[in-house]
């Protein structure tokens, strides 16, 4: 989809904070007539991703404006979000690059009036060390819900909706390992079985199709 920039949108949109390059957030906001997504993070971060994507020379022959879009690329490129199994796309939206910082806003027309579900898998910077991806999601008043995705919850998770925010059920890296223990159990069962079968009562194991 292509992005549509309308620098309009930032007008009051964002509160100024110092950033950490370490650090970047995502404001998912519920306003009442519809979502959308707000994104900021320290300049530092942006161009030292961009160097990891590109070659310094490309870079430098980049317009502002191209470079703008070269960005908004690569948000688009590492951002997944699926909400209540509806696929979220990051369409129309604005960027505005400052000398500390980058904003991006996005309208979100995907997501419905009263969600139910949320999963996100949204590894930006990962390949800085440490880096930390703080996802927000505000509804209203004076409470705000945080979840913080880096390497140890490979950046993602999944969980429902609350009248404040978010409520958290599993991180991806959460998911993952309990679906390998439950696997385990399972084949460890089976294999219990098998021997007291064969071994203990001699009769012949019969295979079963446990697809």
């Amino acid at each position: 989809m292509k992005t549509v920039f309308i620098p309009l949108l930032f007008c009051g949109a964002f509160s100024v904070t110092a950033h950490n390059a370490k650090i970047s957030t995502l404001t998912l906001r519920d306003t009442g007539v519809g979502w959308i997504i707000e994104m900021a993070f320290a300049q530092s971060s942006i161009d030292a991703e961009m160097k990891r994507q590109y070659d310094e020379e490309s870079l430098q022959q980049l317009s502002e404006a191209a470079y703008k879009k070269t960005v908004v690329k690569y948000i688009k490129d590492h951002f997944y979000l699926k909400v209540d199994e509806i696929e979220v796309s990051l369409r129309e939206g604005g960027i505005m690059m400052g000398d500390h910082q980058t904003d991006l806003k996005f309208v979100l027309p995907e997501i419905p009036n009263h969600p139910q579900t949320i999963e996100a898998h949204i590894p930006f910077f990962e390949s800085s060390f440490n880096h930390t991806n703080i996802f927000r999601v505000y509804r209203g008043g004076d409470r705000m819900t945080r979840t913080f995705l880096s390497s140890e919850n490979d950046f993602g998770f999944r969980g429902t909706f609350t009248p404040n925010g978010i409520e958290e059920t599993a991180s991806d890296s959460e998911i993952s390992y309990d679906t390998q223990n439950q696997a385990g159990i399972v084949l460890g069962g089976l294999l219990v079985i098998g021997i007291v079968l064969i071994v203990g009562r001699k009769i012949k194991p019969i295979k079963e199709n446990t697809d």
